[in-house]
């Protein structure tokens, strides 16, 4: 079994270091530029020249997939930071101050993560009219947040009822003291990775509104060169195929590198033969 994990954690620690190197230099590394278009090209299979071939406009989709990565990058780790920051401060607040604060605050959670994620993403979207990168995010991140929420409000349920924390009130901390020094340590581990799967269900929701054309505008997507290749599959597999295994990869290795974390950082995990 720890055999598995490690190997786990390398293949995931590696998709993801990809993954964001390529994103980071995305413009640097892309051999054509993708604002160029070449009549000459279209739908070309994969040559010297073009080593994934060329998407209905001529271009190269090779530089399309790595300036994907960029986009998919910053939907995913905006998204996650954003969920996670407000999530984080909602619950600690809400476990901590418990009473009639906690109620207020588990009651919302709970209308937040009634609606449908993809669909509140998508109208928030469509009254944008032109979204960009930050609308996605903002789009995503408006039920995202809950979950963060729940899991550290259960967190630190237990942790406030522990000695170290009673001897801190006797001291007379204040709560943000509370919070900075004893809970947001001991509640990293579990954020940390459901932020890990965070960022692949992210990428995935931003390929799932690209494709249906609700993706930042303007900007190269998996999604979008996704929903390319499925009308023109049958003509050119080659689009559709390339977008689909970017998005396959990118959210394994997330998934791999989350499932390697979780089994690292929790205590009883590792204490289990």
């Amino acid at each position: 079994m720890r055999f598995g994990v490690r190997w786990g954690k390398r293949i995931g620690l590696s998709i993801v270091t990809t993954l964001v190197f390529v994103a980071l230099f995305a413009d640097i590394l892309a051999p054509y530029d993708v604002d160029f278009r070449n009549s000459h090209t279209l739908l070309a299979p994969p040559t010297a020249q073009h080593w994934l071939g060329t998407d209905e406009d001529g271009r190269d989709l090779f530089s399309l997939l790595l300036l994907g990565a960029k986009i998919a990058v910053m939907v995913g780790f905006g998204t996650v930071l954003f969920c996670a920051v407000v999530g984080t401060l909602v619950g600690c607040i809400s476990g901590l101050l418990g009473s009639w604060v906690d109620e207020m605050v588990m009651r919302v959670i709970d209308v937040v993560l009634a609606f449908p994620r993809i669909l509140l993403a998508i109208f928030i979207i469509f009254l944008a009219q032109e979204p960009g990168v930050h609308t996605v995010i903002l789009a995503l991140s408006v039920t995202g947040w809950a979950g963060y929420a729940r899991l550290v409000r259960a967190q630190v349920l237990v942790i406030r009822e522990k000695g170290y924390i009673q001897a801190a009130r006797g001291f007379g901390a204040s709560n943000s003291r509370i919070i900075v020094a004893h809970l947001l340590p001991n509640i990293a581990a579990p954020v940390i990775v459901q932020a890990t799967f965070g960022i692949a269900g992210a990428i995935l929701a931003e390929a799932s509104l690209s494709f249906l054309g609700l993706g930042p505008q303007n900007s190269v997507s998996w999604g979008r060169l996704l929903d390319q290749g499925a009308v023109l599959f049958i003509k050119s597999p080659y689009v559709g195929v390339s977008a689909g295994m970017a998005i396959v990869f990118s959210v394994m290795g997330f998934s791999l590198l989350g499932d390697a974390l979780r089994d690292q950082l929790d205590v009883r995990s590792r204490n289990t033969p």
